[in-house]
């Protein structure tokens, strides 16, 4: 089983700054099971289990063009 998804959100305010704020998420489940005897018996039966969970989350502010000083400030 395999999940991904985002959100991405911007918003300007009325002095031109613009708000940014992107969330993401992957996450996956795998389960591989074998036997490695090579064998017609279940000699060397091995299961192994995956699970990932990854999150994140970006902010980030923005300054209005144009003008004699342009910025950007974010956290992560």
């Amino acid at each position: 089983d395999s999940q991904t998804g985002y959100l991405d959100m911007t918003y300007t305010m009325d002095n031109g700054i613009q708000i940014n704020s992107l969330s993401g998420f992957s996450s996956y489940e795998r389960v591989n099971s074998r036997d490695n005897s090579n064998s017609p018996f279940l000699l060397n039966y091995q299961n192994r289990v995956e699970i990932y969970d990854q999150y994140s989350t970006e902010l980030r502010f923005t300054s209005a063009p144009g003008g004699t000083i342009e910025w950007m400030v974010g956290f992560f």
